[in-house]
């Protein structure tokens, strides 16, 4: 005779019931959070390397003047300040909030100037980021204190390969170098390299990425007030962003 077994179906209690669905609960809480989460990981790393940092103002990291409402901000939006060729050789374009200046195979070097962004005083600090679109050896600079009547101008040129520097002064066709070549931290290419220079009255500071790399005092100043960009030699193209100047009163 086959004992025949009969199988309850064993009854949940309340206390186990209640401790299944807590546990439901909290899964689906676990599950929603970290979705949330990486959403929010997600926007933030898609935030922080499409959106780029924008400067409403020149970003000044030295010399700052105290009345900001003195510093004359080039952004290069277009051509407004009427920037041109102090020599009639090579190419200045203006390209995307940039200016592009490249020299003549058949010049040793080409400025570019604009007689609309001036000082106004002859105590100002000049400043402006440089880079190149190839890795070259050629150099590059800042001029200051201008005079296209007489051809005059100061001449703070660089270069990033052999991370020199110089100071010079041309006077109708005489140069005279006033700082001889001098080593200093220049970023190599493709990243840009800030050049400043402090002028007042002839005592002069430059500064490379920020830092004070040298000094001088020149007797007999040059006392015209344009500003502008040097290149030397062909081959490359020199872009130039965040030129600005402010003037002392």
């Amino acid at each position: 005779m086959n004992d025949q077994i009969t199988k309850e179906t064993p009854k949940l209690r309340p206390i186990t019931f209640l401790a299944g669905a807590c546990l439901v609960l909290l899964c689906f809480l676990v599950f929603d959070v970290t979705i949330i989460a990486g959403y929010k990981e997600n926007e933030f790393r898609k935030s922080s390397t499409s959106t780029p940092t924008t400067f409403p103002t020149p970003h000044i990291l030295v010399q700052e003047p105290a009345d900001k409402s003195n510093a004359i901000y080039e952004d290069f939006s277009s051509n407004k300040n009427d920037w041109g060729l102090y020599y009639p050789y090579g190419k200045l374009q203006i390209i995307n909030g940039k200016l592009i200046l490249q020299s003549n195979p058949d010049y040793p070097f080409t400025i570019g100037i604009s007689n609309k962004f001036n000082p106004r005083r002859p105590k100002y600090y000049l400043q402006a980021d440089f880079s190149t679109d190839t890795d070259s050896m050629s150099s590059f600079g800042l001029i200051f204190a201008i005079s296209k009547s007489v051809n005059t101008f100061y001449l703070f040129e660089v270069w990033p390969r052999s991370a020199s520097f110089h100071l010079m002064k041309f006077d109708s066709a005489n140069w005279d170098e006033l700082i001889p070549h001098s080593k200093a931290e220049l970023r190599p290419y493709p990243q840009p390299n800030m050049l400043g220079v402090h002028f007042d009255n002839g005592n002069i500071q430059l500064y490379i990425n920020g830092d004070l790399v040298s000094t001088f005092s020149d007797i007999n100043p040059l006392q015209s007030k344009d500003v502008g960009i040097f290149t030397s030699t062909s081959g490359y193209r020199l872009i130039v962003d965040n030129f600005f100047i402010y003037y002392e009163k």
